[in-house]
């Protein structure tokens, strides 16, 4: 049977930097020699029904017919699908996850394939921060506490979602991939692009430097003065400071994350130690530092 890998997110772990690099000839022409294919139209033309809070076929039928169906009579032996929008947990205060409805999106599209589901993920702390950031590039009003202090952070304990995915469609069938370089130490990979790569059989070892940024997150002295203008400014007045911050003022890899306190951070990773511990216990056990980082006990 032939295999559909789902990359379904999270956000703000390398969507955008997939979704683009992925698409490069060079990556193509990879893909077809391990027999892979990616279409890049699947992402756009299922953006925006990803959202749906339940599944309606009526919506999902015709992405089915266009891309799926034909994948079945193509000389290839497994299709890369990418939309973090169905990874079906939400940021958004008073919004519960739909992982169970995603898990039926899914299953629905991949009739007839073999489907494997891959999840990125990023330790919750950072996660937020990075999550801000990206607001504040859409006019978010909110401080940052406050944002912090309405964030679902029930919505966030990975392992409970992961649980969904793997229980829907089989352990084996479920890859989890850190974001972070700090977890990549001893555990025989590079960093989370390679070991995307690897999760759908790509055995050609690539070496990504020098990679483009896309979707760049604001430096942290830049967030401030989109926050205050993001008060006093219309909105595509604001949406285009944010867009000439992004690409001139953006963030550097090693600009350090500044707007949450210690203490905040610390709360934060004792709310979800115990749900992180038994994420690395049951499905980053590849990843030998993946314990002390995403448990807070590295000295975070």
């Amino acid at each position: 049977m032939k295999k559909v890998y789902f990359h379904i997110g999270s956000g703000r772990c390398g969507s955008t930097l997939i979704q683009s690099l992925f698409n490069d000839k060079m990556l193509h022409n990879i893909f077809a020699q391990h027999r892979r294919l990616y279409d890049p139209h699947i992402y756009l033309d299922t953006g925006l029904i990803a959202h749906d809070e339940t599944f309606v076929e009526a919506h999902w039928q015709p992405i089915r017919d266009k891309f799926f169906k034909p994948m079945a009579t193509m000389d290839m032996d497994g299709f890369f699908i990418t939309q973090e929008n169905l990874l079906g947990m939400r940021p958004d205060a008073g919004q519960k996850n739909i992982c169970n409805v995603s898990c039926e999106k899914i299953s629905y599209l991949a009739e007839g394939f073999e489907p494997h589901i891959i999840i990125l993920i990023r330790r919750q702390d950072t996660y937020i921060e990075s999550l801000y950031n990206q607001c504040i590039k859409r006019w978010e009003l909110r401080d940052f506490a406050t944002f912090v202090d309405e964030f679902p952070r029930e919505n966030w304990h990975w392992a409970d979602n992961i649980d969904i995915y793997a229980r829907h469609f089989g352990r084996a069938n479920v890859t989890v991939i850190p974001f972070e370089s700090a977890v990549y130490e001893n555990s025989g990979r590079t960093e989370f692009l390679d070991t995307v790569l690897m999760a759908i059989g790509i055995t050609t070892r690539l070496s990504f430097k020098d990679l483009p940024v896309v979707n760049a997150s604001l430096a942290p002295r830049a967030i401030e003065v989109q926050r205050v203008a993001n008060k006093f400014l219309e909105r595509d007045e604001a949406l285009a400071l944010a867009n000439w911050f992004e690409a001139h003022i953006k963030k550097k890899p090693d600009d350090p994350h500044k707007m949450m306190p210690d203490e905040m951070r610390q709360d934060i990773l004792a709310y979800y130690r115990a749900s992180n511990t038994r994420l690395c216990q049951e499905y980053l056990s590849d990843y030998p530092a993946a314990l002390a980082y995403y448990a807070g006990t590295d000295g975070a």
